[in-house]
């Protein structure tokens, strides 16, 4: 007898300490989109139960082997489909159709359980609420009783379906951490200075009241919300001339254009971030020799973290941008691209018809050194060099290089068999890799 009241009361002790909770919900949306609620798991430890039963006075739903990992979403409704096409829902959300209680118009209590023990509830009156916005918990460990921790979204689209609410208290989630990434602070008249952070949580995070500021102690203060997805990187910048350079940044979206400006110096600075509370989430005290000692000059190349996860304070989680472009704003950084690929060499397409083709061929490369110094050399069959046209490129592991069908002289190459000359020195050992290739040009 005590042995089975000693396993109950681990049972209710676990539910009771559960931090599985009743986040948001969707009670008069404007059609299509459905009715939803949104539960949230803001502990530790991923929260794992046989059954779970979500409630209000007239139905009960079960779901069977419910589970929910640590500083996770998941959202229930009649119709996910609807759900996607109303609203942008975080691929790292967990959807769940099902066949719902009614959330009523006027007022309604809503629950989740398990067989025996209640885990959340919830009740909520729309004389609080606007149709088509949501009604969001502003602190998940703290209980709702009417409207002392529950509030209309003031988020633009009406709610944050599956991300971090907008009316939460704590802006920066305790348990999401992001970093700066990647710096470009020496620009050209025809660039644009931006810091890249990178959320490597599996919480959005949102910026809202954070302050990027250089040494000065000037820079952004983010008034609004402004989401940075889980494992994704973020671009904020101070100068649409970042377009000119970075074409495809601003069809992904993922950027932030502030009005304010913070100034970075060309040779060394600090940036600093900090939360609401005015706490240290990140900081990086740059120099210009952090770069490639290989590089005579840096003016429109970016300092990229080698790896997202190291330290921003260290030197050596830093070197140069070896992408072609000198930055990689808002994707993954030119240093952390795994590639498994056999070294080699490959131009595209091949044969070249310059009737079909026109007037630039492709050459894809793969060598087996993160950095290095490229030289690029075409010889006709006979052994002459024809062309000349890359001499000593900073790049980085892989890539692609666009190249005229040229000669040293300007005039295009005519029809024939050519072999081109591609060889690697590593930046950091002084190896060599080499390879020749075919090129047939043809009419």
């Amino acid at each position: 007898m005590i042995r089975i009241s000693y396993i109950l009361l681990i049972l209710m002790t676990n539910i009771s300490f559960s931090k599985l909770v009743i986040n948001e919900l969707m009670p008069s949306p404007i059609s299509p989109e459905p009715e939803w609620i949104e539960l949230y798991n803001y502990g530790d430890s991923d929260f794992v139960i046989d059954t779970l039963l979500i409630a209000d006075p007239s139905k009960s739903v079960r779901i069977i082997n419910f589970s929910l990992q640590s500083n996770s979403y998941c959202i229930l409704c009649n119709d996910t489909s609807k759900l996607k096409q109303s609203r942008e829902i975080p691929k790292s959300s967990v959807l769940y159709q099902l066949t719902m209680p009614t959330l009523n118009n006027t007022s309604d209590y809503i629950k989740i359980s398990s067989n025996k023990e209640l885990i959340d509830s919830l009740y909520y009156d729309m004389k609080w609420g606007v149709k088509g916005k949501s009604f969001e918990r502003i602190d998940p460990s703290i209980n709702v009783t009417e409207t002392n921790n529950l509030k209309v979204s003031d988020d633009s689209s009406g709610a944050t379906a599956g991300r971090a609410n907008s009316t939460n208290n704590n802006l920066i989630n305790e348990n999401t951490y992001f970093t700066i990434n990647e710096i470009m602070y020496d620009v050209s008249d025809n660039n644009s200075e931006y810091i890249e952070l990178y959320n490597y949580s599996n919480d959005t995070a949102d910026l809202k009241n954070c302050k990027i500021v250089d040494a000065t102690g000037k820079g952004i203060h983010f008034k609004t919300n402004v989401y940075i997805l889980p494992k994704s990187y973020f671009v904020i910048f101070w100068d649409t001339l970042i377009f000119n350079r970075f074409t495809e940044l601003k069809a992904r979206k993922n950027y932030y254009y502030s009005n304010e400006k913070i100034s970075l110096n060309n040779d060394k600075d600090i940036i600093i971030i900090t939360n609401y509370k005015d706490s240290l989430i990140d900081s990086v005290s740059y120099n210009n020799n952090w770069h490639n000692r290989e590089l005579k000059y840096t003016t429109d190349i970016s300092l990229e973290k080698i790896d997202e996860n190291m330290p921003s304070y260290i030197s050596n989680s830093w070197n140069s941008s070896t992408n072609i472009y000198g930055g990689t704003p808002g994707e993954k950084n030119s240093y952390n691209i795994i590639d498994t690929t056999i070294n080699k060499i490959e131009v595209v397409p091949n044969p070249f018809s310059i009737s079909k083709s026109g007037d630039n061929f492709k050459l894809k490369y793969i060598t087996p050194y993160q950095s290095s110094k490229i030289n690029i050399k075409i010889y006709d069959t006979k052994g002459f060099l024809i062309s000349y046209p890359i001499n000593n490129l900073f790049l980085g592991k892989s890539g692609t290089i666009n190249l005229p069908i040229i000669d040293n002289k300007n005039n295009r190459l005519i029809p024939q068999p050519y072999i081109i000359l591609f060889d690697a020195t590593d930046t950091e050992s002084g190896s060599i890799f080499e390879q020749k290739v075919l090129l047939v040009i043809a009419e």
